[in-house]
């Protein structure tokens, strides 16, 4: 998905693992499950009809030496076999491939990569540019037959992703988590400044016909493990910094280590060709052809791994033999050991200067110098453990390929490596308790030969005794310290959800073509508006998906309103796939003007993309699990007055359990139970008592829809209880009580009517009462079983028709006319009354707006440098720093967050702490709550509907004016619910005692400006409800209660996978001040005393030179005098004209009272 292209495959090359006999099995359950997979890829992604996924399979081959079954050398012989495979060769050992279509002639170049090497967006494209440079073709000398002009490989940099660096303590600290650089540019490299040649790790591009024709004949067979460093220097590599991989490091200290062990062997094994001459593979002795500089890489691996063993060597002699201070040639040693601390000060000092860090940051790490430091103290803790390791894997290599030849292709994947290693204490106590006690001798030493330096000995063997538990310790999956909510707190949080759910519940309904309506006013009274924008109603599917993780519709509920959704949107009038920016509800005619706007798209086809993830999700689960008794008590909660006790009928669904052991007869029973309970007439607040019972009666008809003879079990016969040699009675009873994901309902059916039958033909001839008995109801059963295979294959082929109609609609949205191509961003929309886009633009980074940006990128509509045209311009409060937007608001933050994975210690995360804190401290500034972000506000328009606008936080936004609002928006403190949940818990209790808790889950605002208030007031709650904040806070509440599952989904989808690595960049170190005149804060009071305005005060008119008094809104103005006279007007049009008439001066507009009772009138 992130590099699709023309003439771009991509193959998937597997093998066996290791046996002690062959196995050319074509028909192992691995193969076809691979086959299918690759089946299903090219079945959704070919290109015109030409499949790009291709799979190939090794037999083992016997490896001689060894007595063992194996894939013929290993990862270099899968490499070697696969070009000739591809060149038309025949003879290899692939007994699997489907490459039937590939024309081998026009395959020119290979992109090798790992199992967890990820190819970032266009990087194949970037590669292949490079290599097929004119100055990079390779130039063979046919007699030595190696490269020795131009590249016949390149290799780019590799990073390492996120998600393994944030893993442990360990790999945050070797990996620096730097995350991906935006402005990546060609970085130095010693061996390709000077020499024009880079170092091959394995991963990187090369030249088929090339690669295969020098190094057919260059490696002997059972000779070389670390072949890449050998195959770089024959074909000349190069390393291409400019572009880049991304792998995964390994997250614990003894995964590393194995890892290194190996890589030690193979570096060792390649001194054969550190001589004049070399064997081949056909067992020729002739002139080794390799550079100076290749074997200077060979002798450089070598050195490098002979480091540690020499400090340790270095440390032992000068404890002890050496002539001279210890001071001295432990200042040796801590010289090698500082050396990378010494280059980084070196560093920071010619180029930015050493300073000390003006930022810091909410997550702590390990980055720059901090990360120097610690590497440095790891480096001595383990420097025994690993001289020891090190020795071992040089012993090792030594004997094997002097002497024995034998296990020279020893070898396990990373991957492998790292599940095989444990993570226990004992285990890393184990491996390295010995080389621990290294220091024991060497105190030893020290005391004999030097006493004096013992403090120096005893360091060393504290440092080296520790080895094991600091080891250990770090190597832990040590995620941030997560803040969590105590169980009544989180209690009251699916309360508030049970109630947001509410408002799609009962709004979105057949009058509104089953469309969430835009918002609800209670006060003053305005009702639904009858109008919807594809927002509302992207997040009303989200609703209902989200309703059914909390357990508050079934499946069938589920489908069912979707289905109703889905054939609403069909039938609405788009462009190029979207939808208009606003629909009548009633008659789904577009509003005028007719618009396009590009958020809304982007946000309606984000989240068809994650209900397409949620719907297969769902069909896997089973047919009743916990949430639906969560989903119970949530509702039941809502509609108890205070301090009123919980029925005690709900305790036996309590006593479930999950999903898996879940007994349908018991759920049926307890449910039964509940609902006939006299303890629900507790339910008592409207219209709590009515939802209650409704999903009750629900969930039972969904288990006598789709599993019918579950009710039979109630009644079960005695004779059902036999045993016999062919069939067992209670294992066929636990069968039909078992609850099935959906996607096996099918198959269970046709078992229970396969065992239903053997039953029968055992009681053919039974006469007795019991098993007549038994007869009659196994033929209940089986009509009801086969009734429930026909309703489960309708529901299933509607279900799978579902999930194409998601997807339909998702993929007919084109975001390419909605990108500018000269500015490389997204205009604000498309007007269609004008027929042309708006000439304003998203160009900010922190904007709702990026997760449009995001799949427009990753589903290839829009090129990946639009990504980095988006602004990201830094500001610091109290020492943090993270992106401005242009108004500051929460919703521009935090909203992408609903679906979008955050990833610790890049710059997205940073920014999401960095909101909160500002929000916080904007809050308290003004005296009031936090939580500023677009919302209704205090101002009613001429039909009595609140007014809405974006109010962020002045700091926070390029807008001017911002300090001009207060008003805090209760969706806000949800959607800060995944970054700070305590903080946003406490924010939403208050808001809650202010109260801002209504019906439908929280009102849309509470307005704390001064200047809307009367005297004495201290907020005016803005009661009413906004379609779009409420879907937000309900996705927000599910992503906090149900484990970001929302997220997850997004993440799930095939396009969103291949862009993640956008999310991951790396926190830039400059700062950009965004204000340079900052807006002053006026802290709220609590109470608001306002002067009455200005007045003017006459005591007795004035005949000959009348007093008047101007007013005027701008848009009407009225002239009044001392006498009450005057006239009024509305821009160009006189109300009541003015007359100049100085005796009588009648003319004007005048109110009189009239007393009903006694007939006075006044004025």
């Amino acid at each position: 998905m992130a590099n699709k292209e023309a003439n771009l495959y991509f193959a998937l090359i597997g093998g066996f693992k290791d046996s002690k006999g062959p196995n050319t099995l074509i028909d192992h359950p691995i193969l076809k499950l691979a086959n299918e997979g690759i089946d299903a890829l090219n079945e959704r992604y070919a290109l015109d009809g030409t499949n790009i996924f291709y799979f190939y399979h090794r037999k083992n081959v016997l490896n001689e030496i060894d007595q063992s079954w194996t894939g013929w050398e290993r990862k270099r012989g899968a490499l070697m076999e696969f070009n000739d495979l591809l060149l038309g060769s025949k003879d290899t050992s692939f007994i699997y491939h489907e490459n039937n279509h590939l024309i081998h002639a026009q395959i020119k170049y290979i992109i090798t990569l790992d199992a967890d090497t990820v190819l970032p967006l266009g990087m194949a494209k970037k590669m292949i540019g490079t290599m097929a440079h004119p100055l990079n073709l390779p130039v063979i000398d046919e007699e030595r037959k190696v490269v020795v002009e131009g590249h016949g490989l390149m290799q780019p940099r590799i990073s390492f992703d996120m998600d393994s660096s944030n893993k442990s303590i360990f790999s945050r600290i070797y990996t620096g988590q730097e995350g991906m650089d935006p402005y990546a540019s060609a970085i130095s490299d010693v061996y390709q400044d000077l020499f024009d040649e880079g170092i091959f790790t394995g991963k990187g591009i090369y030249d088929l016909k090339v690669f295969r024709d020098i190094l057919q004949n260059v490696v002997p067979e059972n000779a070389v493990l670390s072949h890449d460093l050998l195959e770089g220097s024959y074909v000349r590599a190069a390393l291409v910094s400019d572009l880049e991989l991304v792998d995964s490091y390994p997250t614990k200290y003894n995964a590393y280590v194995a890892r290194l062990h190996r890589w030690i062997r193979g570096d060792w094994q390649l001194i054969p060709w550190l001589s004049r001459t070399v064997v081949n593979k056909s067992k020729e002795i002739i002139t080794n052809p390799l550079s100076y500089i290749s074997l200077w890489k060979i002798a450089d691996n070598l050195r490098r791994s002979l480091v540690a063993p020499s400090l340790m060597l270095l440390i032992v002699l000068g404890m002890s033999l050496l002539p001279g201070s210890v001071y001295f040639w432990m200042g040796c040693v801590a010289v090698v050991i500082c050396l990378p601390l010494i280059i980084n000060v070196v560093e920071q000092i010619t180029g930015d200067g050493l300073k000390m860090r003006k930022t810091k940051r909410h997550i702590s790490g390990f980055f720059g110098l901090k990360a120097s430091l610690f590497q440095l103290l790891l480096t001595t803790i383990f420097l025994s453990f690993q001289a020891a390791m090190i020795i071992n894997a040089i012993s090792i290599t030594l004997v094997r390929v002097l002497i024995t030849k034998k296990k020279m292709l020893e070898w396990v994947t990373s991957d492998d490596a790292e599940k095989m290693q444990s993570s226990s204490l004992k285990s890393y106590i184990s491996s390295m308790g010995i080389s621990s006690l290294f220091g024991l001798p060497i105190v030893a030493l020290t005391y004999v030969f030097k006493p004096e330096s013992l403090g120096f000995s005893l360091i060393f063997l504290i440092l080296w005794g520790i080895a094991p538990f600091v080891a250990y310790y770090i190597s832990k999956n040590k995620d941030t310290i997560k803040e969590v909510l105590s169980a009544e707190e989180l209690k009251d949080l699916r309360q508030t959800a049970r109630k947001t759910w509410r408002y799609f519940e009962e709004f979105a309904n057949e009058k509104n073509n089953h469309l969430a309506p835009d918002n609800y006013q209670e006060e003053p009274y305005r009702g639904i508006a009858y109008r919807t924008s594809p927002t509302n109603i992207g997040l009303g599917l989200m609703a209902t998906l989200t309703a059914r993780d909390f357990g508050y519709i079934g499946l069938e509920e589920m489908v069912n309103k979707l289905d109703k959704t889905l054939i609403t949107i069909e039938k609405m009038d788009k462009w190029h796939g979207h939808l208009y920016n606003w629909y009548d509800t009633r008659s789904l005619e577009p509003l005028k003007p007719r618009y396009i706007s590009t958020v809304d798209s982007g946000n309606f086809v984000c989240y068809l993309m994650t209900l397409r993830q949620g719907l297969k999700e769902y069909y896997k689960r089973p047919l009743m699990d916990e949430a639906f008794v969560r989903g119970i008590q949530d509702t039941i909660a809502c509609g108890l007055e205070e301090n009123a006790s919980f029925p005690e009928a709900f305790s036996g669904l309590e006593q479930m359990g999950d999903a898996e052991t879940l007994s349908l007869v018991s759920w049926n029973k307890n449910i039964s139970k509940l609902l006939m309970s006299s303890d629900l007439e507790q339910v008592n607040i409207k219209p709590w008592k009515y939802k209650t019972e409704r999903m009750l009666k629900a969930y039972m008809s969904e288990v006598a829809t789709f599993m019918p003879w579950v009710e039979l079990l109630d009644a079960i016969p005695k004779a059902l209880y036999f045993n016999t040699n062919n069939f067992k009675g209670t294992e066929f009873i636990e069968l039909l009580d078992k609850n099935i994901a959906w996607n096996a309902l099918t198959a269970h059916c046709r078992v229970i009517s396969e065992k239903a039958e053997g039953i029968m033909e055992e009681l053919k001839g039974a006469t007795e009462t019991e098993f007549l008995e038994l007869g009659t109801w196994m033929q209940e059963l089986m009509v009801r079983v086969g009734s429930a295979q026909g309703t489960i294959a309708k529901f299933i082929n509607r279900y799978e028709q579902l999930i194409q109609r998601v997807d339909q609609l998702s993929e007919a949205t084109r975001f390419a006319p909605l990108y500018e191509e000269k500015r490389q961003l997204f205009s604000i929309g498309f007007n269609l009354e004008d027929n042309r886009l708006s000439n304003s633009y998203y160009d900010l980074l922190a904007s709702e707006a990026r997760q449009t940006s995001y799949i427009a990128i990753a589903r290839g509509e829009v090129p990946v440098k639009h990504w980095y045209m988006l602004g990201r311009s830094l500001t610091i409060v109290d020492r943090y720093k993270g992106l401005v937007s242009w108004s500051g608001t929460m919703f521009e933050y935090l909203m992408p967050l609903l679906l979008m994975r955050s990833y610790k210690n890049t710059l997205l995360d940073e920014t999401y702490s960095f909101v909160i804190k500002s929000q916080k401290k904007y809050g308290k500034e003004r005296n009031m709550p936090w939580g500023a972000s677009e919302s209704a506000f205090s101002v009613l328009d001429i039909n009595l509907d609140y007014q809405y606008k974006a109010i962020g936080v002045p700091w926070l936004g390029l807008k001017r004016g911002l300090i001009d609002d207060a008003v805090v928006a209760p969706y806000a403190s949800f959607l800060a619910l995944l970054v700070s949940p305590l903080d946003s818990y406490k924010n939403i209790v208050h808001l809650k005692k202010e109260g801002l808790e209504g019906s439908y889950g929280y009102y849309e605002a509470a307005d704390y400006t001064p200047e809307r208030m009367e005297p004495n007031q201290e907020k005016i709650i803005i009661k009413s409800y906004m379609a779009h904040h409420q879907g937000m806070s309900l996705l927000a509440l599910n992503n906090y209660l149900n484990t970001s599952n929302m997220q997850y989904r997004f993440a799930r989808d095939p396009y969103v996978k291949a862009a993640r690595l956008l999310l991951q960049e790396k926190v830039p170190t400059n700062v950009v001040f965004t204000k340079e005149n900052k807006e002053k804060i006026i802290p709220f009071k609590g109470y608001v005393y306002r002067d009455g305005g200005s007045y003017r005060e006459f005591h007795e008119p004035n005949v000959i030179l009348p007093k008047a008094h101007v007013l005027s809104n701008g848009y009407y103005s009225l002239v009044t005098t001392d006498k009450g006279t005057g006239y009024s007007r509305t821009k160009h049009y006189a109300i009541n004209r003015w007359r100049e008439e100085a005796i009588l001066d009648r003319h004007g507009m005048f109110f009189y009272i009239k007393n009903k009772e006694t007939n006075e009138t006044w004025s």
